[in-house]
């Protein structure tokens, strides 16, 4: 569903005139581009609960689709005999990797090589909408350009042998679960 901005006027709505100042698609704003979602604590309750269940879930899920496909070959069958005889909790601890130095190496260099394209490759500046607390954030246009960039950089790494992409393979488990980790730690931040 593509985010529409309704006209920032007064209109009807069922019969009573009420303020648009800032309403995208049912989410109501204060015109400072904050939005809320409803107003009563069962529409609040469920958010929040839609919100949690998505960050305790997704991690499991991840692990289990990686090592199903990984191990098992793809068979939901033997998932489903795993969990079966081991429980739920033993069987996620099994299964799951442990972040390992190399896994945290891949990925900080990952993140610095990305970052770095981020501040030196040129792009448009745009300046986003004012915040709540009155900042206005500048982006830059450089997405694709990095993207691109990225992509040459593999390759050319490859092909002249400074880089081994079956590296990321054979440490993805222990890469999902180092992700994993900071996610929930960024989270709780």
């Amino acid at each position: 569903m593509a985010l529409r901005r309704k006209p920032v006027h007064d209109i009807k709505k069922n019969g009573n005139v009420i303020s648009m100042k800032n309403e995208v698609d049912g989410w109501k704003g204060d015109g400072t581009g904050a939005g809320v979602r409803g107003g009563s604590f069962a529409e609040k309750l469920f958010s929040h609960c839609g919100v949690l269940a998505l960050i305790l879930v997704t991690p499991p899920t991840v692990i289990i689709l990686w090592w199903a496909h990984t191990t098992l070959g793809g068979d939901s069958y033997a998932i489903w005999n795993h969990f079966a005889s081991h429980g739920i909790f033993g069987g996620l601890t099994s299964i799951w990797p442990a972040p390992t130095l190399k896994a945290w190496q891949i990925i900080g260099t990952f993140a610095a090589l990305e970052a770095a394209m981020q501040v030196l490759v040129p792009g448009k500046t745009f300046l986003g909408p004012v915040t709540p607390m009155g900042n206005r954030p500048v982006y830059k246009a450089n997405g694709v350009q990095c993207y691109v960039l990225t992509g040459l950089i593999f390759v050319v790494t490859w092909r002249l042998e400074y880089f081994d992409p079956a590296i990321v393979y054979d440490h993805f488990g222990e890469i999902l679960s180092a992700l994993n980790l900071a996610s929930l730690v960024f989270c709780a931040m």
